[in-house]
């Protein structure tokens, strides 16, 4: 499942409510289906990847560590072009469409701060990266230097 996709989930009874159901709703031994939405998908390696301790660390391959921290790079990147994005605005009463600039020249320094932090976050994911060769530690530090 990715972002701004939608897919189906159908539940056999078994899985659902059972031969009883949920009266008077959903009767016995009914098949649900539902319809789903992925409005936002949270990736959990990064913030689950620092506090693990070291043995479980290095099980981690460095391919995996080396594409999320690219990942999160190009998040920042959205985050900071973001900041200096023009906004369109409507108004609710009268249906005017105004164009204004947003961050630094309106002081909403948000986007810029977010990247900042998904910048750190992927430096610290390098900091602790587990390196089982001299090649594995060249390519942690040549991706470390991108972020300094």
């Amino acid at each position: 499942m990715t972002q701004g996709s939608q897919h189906f989930v159908i539940l056999s009874p078994e899985w659902g409510y059972g031969k009883w159901g949920n009266l008077p709703m959903i009767p016995g031994n009914a098949t649900l289906v539902f319809q789903v939405y992925v409005r936002f998908v949270s990736y959990e390696i990064e913030d689950r990847f620092v506090r693990m301790p070291m043995r479980l660390r290095e099980k981690i391959p460095l391919k995996v560590i080396l594409s999320t921290c690219t990942r999160l790079k190009f998040e920042a990147k959205k985050h900071f072009e973001k900041t200096s994005d023009v906004r369109k605005q409507v108004n609710r009463n009268t249906g005017e469409e105004t164009y204004k600039k947003s961050g630094k020249n309106t002081g909403d320094f948000f986007g810029a701060e977010r990247a900042g932090e998904l910048l750190d976050c992927a430096a610290n994911v390098l900091e602790r990266a587990m390196c089982k060769n001299l090649d594995e530690e060249i390519e942690v530090h040549s991706h470390y230097r991108k972020y300094e």
